[in-house]
């Protein structure tokens, strides 16, 4: 596996087996269509997914063969969670498969896990990016999170998602609501197993990210929920 070049970006996710229905139903809704690529091609870029540590530059020091063997020392340390099930939704304007609310804390506490077990391997944030990332009017709390995490929705901000589209007006979300409803029936009707970190890689700025390789979580320690991570 190559190492990770300067520019390059780093990201910690949820995803379906390459095998599954589900992540056969999101390859074929990411298929470029000149109708929808207005409101497909920002989560295209970052690929389907459910974060768990947002994507980030590695750290001074760090590469990408050392972040790979923290992983897989996690992953042998966490077990794994009990499958959840997805539906579409709208969160903020975007259209997403979303878990029920009764299991979104299960899922932000391995999300919280992985966040701070490999914050030794995020690079601080530039002047640029946080100034970009407060473009979306953050509260104060998830301005506060993202000067320490380097990311606004961690924590007590955190909501489990997967992004299938760009943030649209209400009337044209439901619309695209209805489609996923539609297009993902069949592959939501089982739920998406919690039980690997997916390592996803953006190999030059403005690519897509691709997925490298996944850890299975192995392990007996179930993650703690951290309010505010520290």
């Amino acid at each position: 596996m190559p190492d990770a070049k300067p520019g390059h970006r780093m990201a910690i996710y949820a995803a379906p087996p390459r095998v599954s229905a589900l992540a056969q139903a999101a390859d074929a809704w990411f298929l470029p269509d000149p109708a929808r690529d207005h409101w497909l091609e920002e989560p295209s870029l970052y690929g389907f997914h459910g974060t768990l540590k947002a994507p980030f530059r590695l750290a001074e020091g760090q590469s990408q063969e050392l972040l790979e063997l923290a992983m897989s020392a996690l992953a042998a340390e966490l077990a794994p969670q009990e499958p959840v099930r997805l539906l579409p939704a709208i969160l903020d304007g975007f259209v997403a498969l979303m878990p029920d609310p009764k299991d979104m804390p299960r899922i932000a506490a391995l999300a919280g896990h992985v966040v701070r077990a490999l914050e030794p391997f995020r690079a601080p944030l530039t002047p640029e990016e946080i100034a970009r990332r407060r473009r979306a009017e953050l509260t104060q709390a998830q301005d506060a999170l993202m000067l320490r995490w380097g990311y606004p929705y961690v924590f007590q901000e955190f909501r489990f998602h997967m992004t299938l589209s760009g943030r649209l007006p209400d009337k044209d979300a439901r619309a695209v609501l209805e489609l996923a409803r539609s297009h993902f029936a069949e592959a939501t009707s089982e739920p998406m197993p919690l039980d690997r970190l997916w390592l996803f890689v953006q190999p030059v700025p403005g690519a897509r990210f691709q997925p490298q390789r996944y850890f299975r979580l192995s392990g007996g320690t179930q993650p703690t929920m951290y309010i505010t991570g520290e």
